[in-house]
């Protein structure tokens, strides 16, 4: 893979990752998690062939600057995604509070 195929492969690395922070602002959760998996197999390939240093300069810079843009949308895809996984866990609870409940209302019966 030479130096612009590696330059390319991280924009479509950021691509994913703008999708899926899209995503999880929409609350697409099963969208992320398949978007999730085709970056996943981006990245897998993207490393594999990616040795390092780029040698030009220039398109080191834009390697960094798509590393740090795709690191960015982790970020708020993150958090977004722990703000849902906290209402989850919520709803669960209260489904296994209800559940509860109903077993020691219906043993006493």
């Amino acid at each position: 893979m030479n130096a612009r195929e590696v330059v390319e492969g991280y924009e479509a690395v950021l691509a994913t990752s703008l999708r899926m922070r899209d995503a999880a602002r929409r609350s697409e959760w099963e969208n992320l998690v398949v978007l999730d998996e085709q970056r996943f197999a981006l990245l897998r390939n993207l490393l594999a062939e990616d040795g390092g240093d780029l040698g030009l300069d220039e398109l080191n810079q834009k390697k960094i600057s798509l590393i740090h843009a795709i690191l960015d949308c982790d970020v708020e895809t993150g958090a977004l995604t722990k703000v849902w996984m906290a209402e989850l866990r919520q709803i669960l609870d209260s489904i296994g509070t209800e559940k509860k409940l109903g077993d020691a209302y219906a043993s006493s019966e």
